[in-house]
């Protein structure tokens, strides 16, 4: 008698297990009407200047350094709220696709590569050069009227480590009413710094 009563305590529940089985299929129902959780959209931008044709009589440029310092290094897009004192606010959802410094590296070597059809290359090649460049990335976003700007360094020498060029070249874009037209902004700053960085190489070099 001890064994069956043992057995009947033991024995589920039917009305608990029919109460779990709709619980899950209603919890399965819901989630399936559900549907997957909305994304959340961030832009990436790249850069793409505009660049004229480099007038070389001879030989290759050699890119053997680009960099950027603080928060101009990074790949928030930098907007400059004030000058006095100078102060930055990054765009943390609206992100360049890679940091500045490797984006204009790449546009330089495409673009410069294209308009001259002459061979500009990265200190990664173990090629030798008639003129090396070294670029300080000093600034590089937007400020008032949402207007593109870059503060560049840039350094030119020759194979006898002669220093040709050591200047700087700045330059902003138009205005705009958005980030999109903020970017534009910043490549036309930059079409505008690295066009008249081309013609002093040219003469430079000449």
């Amino acid at each position: 008698m001890t064994l069956s009563s043992q057995s009947t305590n033991n024995r589920p529940n039917r009305r608990q297990f029919f109460g779990f089985a709709a619980s899950g299929v209603a919890l399965v129902a819901l989630t399936a009407c559900a549907g997957p959780q909305a994304r959340v959209t961030e832009y990436h931008y790249g850069l793409t200047p505009q660049l004229n044709a480099l007038s070389l009589p001879k030989g290759q440029i050699k890119i053997e350094r680009i960099s950027a310092n603080g928060i101009f290094a990074g790949r928030p897009i930098i907007e400059q709220v004030s000058t006095t004192p100078e102060r930055y606010v990054e765009t943390r959802s609206k992100l360049w696709h890679s940091s500045p410094s490797d984006l204009i590296r790449d546009a330089l070597i495409k673009g410069w590569n294209k308009a001259s059809d002459r061979k500009v290359i990265t200190s990664s090649l173990s090629a030798t050069a008639e003129y090396r460049l070294d670029i300080d990335v000093m600034g590089i976003g937007y400020g008032a009227s949402g207007k593109g700007f870059v503060k560049l360094r840039a350094v030119l020498t020759d194979a006898k480590r002669q220093v040709l060029i050591d200047s700087h070249y700045d330059a902003s874009g138009p205005s705009a009413t958005d980030l999109d037209g903020s970017v534009q902004s910043i490549e036309t700053a930059l079409s505008e710094a690295f066009n008249a960085l081309g013609a002093d190489i040219s003469a430079a070099a000449s």
